[in-house]
Parts: C-alpha cells; structure tokens; sequence
C-alpha cells in the first residue's frame, strides 16, 4: 500500500486469495467495512497507531489469519472484526484492542514494546510472564508452568495448547 494512501475503502482487497502479508503505512487513519474480508491466505496484520477506526468485518473470513495487532490503543474497533476465534489480539493494556479481545473471547497479548514484559489474557484465564523465560498460568485453581520465552496459548473448545511463536 503506497504511503500516500489515506484510507483503505470498503472491500477493497476483499476475495485477495494470494495476499500472505500486507504492510499498513502510518499515513492510512482508517480501515473500511470488510477491507480485507475473505483474504484466505493472510496470515497476520498490523495496524498502526495512525488508524483510529477499524470497519465491521474488515478481516471477515480470512481463515489463515492467526494475529491481528492494533497499536493504536483507542482505535474504534466495528462491532464485529470478523476473524476467527484462533486469532490472537495484540495491544497495549486498557486499549480498545484488550476490551474488544475480553468482549468476544479472544486471546489477548499486551505489548508495551519490550518482550521481558508481555501478558497473554485469554477469558477465564490469568497469565503473567514472570522473571526471565519463566511463565506461570493460573486458572480454574491450577497452576501452569512453561519455560519457553517464545511460546502463546491456544485456546479452543476449553481444551488448552501451548505454540512456539515462531509458528503464530
């Protein structure tokens, strides 16, 4: 997308089978209505702090889709992004990103730009990155621990799967 572009419109890139990646310049402020909706092959998005509103569906059945991150923290999010309930949320804490992540049971992953820092929050769920390499998830009165600095949780059907990042 060229730097002059200052909105990417309705259904745009919408039915982009072969679109892997797309690079968002800091010049666009908004994202329209299913912009990038059936985009089958898009794997992760990230959308700069410059866009202050996401359309509905905007990510509407783009089933490769595993991370969304949005680095504005008080971007208008539409009532529904349309991604799949795989799909990790990246933000900043207290940002509409976390509140639309917690609102329609997504994985949230706080970033504050500095790795030794990142919380994951998934519904039901508490996991707080402590010390150096060292993680320890609390939930339903059980303590889980995982040594990996790169790792997520995968949540789906109440079951719980640890992934190395390097594959999200």
């Amino acid at each position: 997308i060229p730097g002059s572009v200052t909105s990417i419109g309705h259904r745009v890139f919408s039915s982009c089978d072969s679109l892997t990646s797309v690079t968002i310049p800091d010049s666009v402020t908004s994202i329209g209505n299913g912009a990038f909706a059936a985009c089958d092959s898009l794997e992760s998005v990230t959308i700069p702090d410059s866009v202050t509103s996401i359309g509905n569906d905007a990510f509407l059945s783009c089933d490769s889709l595993t991370s969304v991150t949005i680095l504005n923290p008080d971007c208008t999010i539409g009532s529904n992004l349309g991604v799949a309930g795989t799909t990790v949320i990246y933000g900043y804490e207290d940002s509409t990103a976390q509140t639309y992540a917690g609102t329609y049971g997504f994985a949230f992953v706080a970033i504050d730009g500095n790795d030794d820092s990142s919380n994951l929050s998934i519904p039901g769920l508490t996991i707080d990155k402590k010390f150096n390499n060292f993680y320890t998830f609390l939930g339903d009165s059980h303590v889980y621990n995982m040594d990996s600095p790169n790792a997520a949780l995968y949540l789906e059907f109440n079951q719980i799967s640890i992934l190395d990042t390097d594959d999200i």
